[in-house]
């Protein structure tokens, strides 16, 4: 839980123009246990993107954790006058 946890803080972190070429698949050992990070980066618009955080583990029976988070680009405000 802790490594999903900081793999979603890097995705939240990552400056939206460098989200595919910084975000890398990650394996961590833990013992005996293997914790496997990757990010799949869905490009829905040129001012969004979505980021899938896909967390797994070579414990037998452990699900896949699935964590989204939804990226902008920053928007200025449009001038009133």
């Amino acid at each position: 839980m802790a490594r999903e946890l900081a793999a979603a803080d890097r995705a939240a972190m990552t400056p939206y123009d460098s989200l595919s070429a910084l975000l890398t698949s990650d394996t961590v050992m833990s013992g005996l246990v293997r914790v496997v990070t990757r990010y799949v980066v869905d490009s829905l618009s040129a001012v969004r993107d979505d980021v899938y955080v896909i967390t797994s583990t070579s414990v037998p029976g452990m699900r896949t954790d699935t964590i989204i988070i939804i990226r902008g680009r920053v928007r200025y405000p449009i001038p009133l006058r």
